[in-house]
């Protein structure tokens, strides 16, 4: 209940930050005129420090808070945070690996702490299993995961050692889940560059805290709800875009939105017969588009088309 309670709390904190972002943008109306943003690094810092305190109730509830080697890698953290001067994608990378690393030392304290007592061995193991059923049938989890899972059922003098091998598997699985969550935020970070709305400090601020959050992510769960909220926000910075930007970006945006979802259709990809008459009147529309509306009616004829599985021959 604890693990769903702070997902759901990292999840509603990461949300109001896009929230607010998204407001201020709206109020404005319009694009700044500068091309980038004067980012302030002590926001970054609060960001920072805000996760910090995350990790130090991870710490508490597993027992490990003055744990000699979580209380050097925190202050670790904390002078990394306290030396941000400026709001960069190296400050951002040291920021994140910080925050990873400081994450990523509490589970090995935790195996420490059951070496002589079975009943914590199981109750951790059990705390594992359950968090991490979501990724079970990941390539880089299946097999430890039924490993531990086995190791509980069926030989529990063993549990201490199966613990120290999900552990150190766990390593390339959460390698693999934050990359993937990185490229999805700078994913839809340069598209932001790209149509010209880095001139909203808010907005770049957002993006900087997403890479922080994605840092300390370590349950399955923690990652989907991240990766649930950049897809949510796509739709909405694509209105913004429309809304914002100027009338020659809007255009390449509207085109380059046309140009992938026709060479989706062109690969193998089977549309649904509505879909057919979506994309052909989304290409008629876009060739005659001289105005906002004409361009925001082909997005709204393209968010419809939707894509058939292809049937597999017997």
């Amino acid at each position: 209940m604890e693990q769903s309670n702070r997902t759901m709390r990292m999840y509603q904190s990461l949300a109001e930050i896009a929230e607010q972002a998204l407001l201020n943008m709206e109020t404005q109306q319009s694009a700044p005129a500068s091309t980038t943003a004067e980012l302030d690094p002590s926001i970054l810092k609060t960001f920072a420090k805000r996760l910090v305190k995350v990790l130090d109730e991870i710490a508490t509830e597993d027992e490990v808070a003055e744990h000699a080697q979580y209380v050097q890698a925190r202050a670790s953290l904390m002078a990394t945070i306290e030396q941000v001067a400026d709001v960069t994608d190296a400050t951002i990378n040291r920021l994140c690996a910080a925050l990873s690393s400081t994450r990523d030392a509490i589970r090995p304290l935790q195996i420490a702490a059951t070496a002589d007592n079975m009943l914590a061995q199981q109750a951790l193991a059990q705390h594992w299993l359950d968090v991490y059923a979501p990724a079970s049938v990941d390539p880089s989890l299946s097999e430890p995961y039924q490993a531990l899972h086995a190791t509980v059922t069926t030989n529990r003098f063993g549990l201490l050692q199966a613990l120290g091998v999900f552990d150190h598997e766990l390593v390339a699985f959460h390698r693999e889940s934050r990359e993937f969550l990185d490229e999805l935020v700078g994913g839809l970070y340069l598209k932001v560059a790209q149509y010209q709305l880095l001139q909203f400090a808010d907005l770049v601020n957002f993006f900087s805290a997403a890479h922080l959050y994605v840092a300390i992510a370590s349950a399955p769960e923690e990652y989907m709800v991240i990766g649930q909220l950049i897809q949510q926000l796509e739709p909405v910075l694509s209105d913004k875009i429309m809304s914002l930007s100027d009338l020659p970006t809007v255009a390449t945006y509207v085109q380059d939105l046309y140009t992938n979802a026709a060479l989706v259709w062109q690969s193998n990809a089977t549309l649904t017969p509505e879909s057919d008459r979506l994309m052909a009147e989304s290409r008629a529309t876009l060739a005659q588009a001289a105005t906002r509306d004409d361009y925001r009616s082909v997005v709204a004829l393209l968010r419809q088309v939707r894509f058939e599985q292809p049937t597999l021959a017997n």
